[in-house]
């Protein structure tokens, strides 16, 4: 496996909603349009991880004007669950926004994005009511 970043050549590795069901195909191809444009415009970065050129999953990420990134999206293909991708493609995120103030994401309780997944990456739940010291 390697890991290699999201560019306009291989934005079609990053879609999540790939489905073969006629209605996904305007999601598909809407989700391909939005991540072009903002990978143009430098405000999405992302991680593919691929075998002999097949897709095992990915991430793309956003940084903030404020200095923090955000995860939009990482999805790993279900037959691949288990194996440690999801793991790398987060620590190949991170890797690459080390420069930045930290990278949070916006977990679900769902089997996309979800919470448990990046609890074990090393990754806090915050709330409002409570002030965080991330670093020393």
């Amino acid at each position: 496996m390697i890991i290699v970043d999201l560019k306009p050549d291989n934005v079609s590795q990053a879609l999540c909603c790939q489905f073969n069901k006629s209605y996904w195909i305007g999601a598909v191809e809407e989700r391909k349009k939005f991540l072009l444009w903002r990978l143009n415009e430098g405000k999405v970065r992302g991680k593919i991880a691929v075998e002999r050129e097949k897709k095992l999953g990915w991430i793309d990420y956003y940084p903030k004007p404020n200095g923090w990134v955000r995860i939009g999206c990482i999805d790993v293909l279900k037959e691949n669950y288990g194996t440690g991708i999801g793991r790398a493609l987060i620590n190949a995120c991170l890797d690459d926004c080390r420069r930045t103030k930290g990278v949070i994401v916006g977990a679900t309780v769902w089997d996309h994005m979800p919470k448990g997944f990046f609890k074990k990456c090393g990754f806090l739940t915050l709330t409002r009511k409570r002030t965080y010291r991330l670093w020393q």
